[in-house]
């Protein structure tokens, strides 16, 4: 059964900030709670990463820092990059 989502076991890039974003509209978000958007975990000899953002087909298009984001998290996994 798999584990559910804990900061022990990941390395967190990047996480909304509760107490600086409007939250209005998001009855799921709780302001100070703990909303992770880019980790990573090396699990045994693995590497894996993971991102909610990029959802918008306007960053994939136009946005080159997005993409730079993106191809530097997979050459990492590939361990193209140390």
């Amino acid at each position: 059964i798999p584990m559910g989502f804990s900061r022990d076991r990941v390395h967190v890039l990047l996480s909304l900030d509760t107490e600086k974003t409007n939250i209005a509209g998001l009855p799921e978000v709780v302001k100070g709670g703990d909303y992770p958007q880019v980790w990573y975990q090396t699990p045994g000899k693995g590497r894996t990463f993971y991102t909610a953002i990029g959802h918008r087909e306007d960053l994939w298009r136009s946005d080159a820092t997005y993409r730079a984001f993106v191809t530097g998290a997979i050459r990492w996994v590939l361990r193209l990059e140390p």
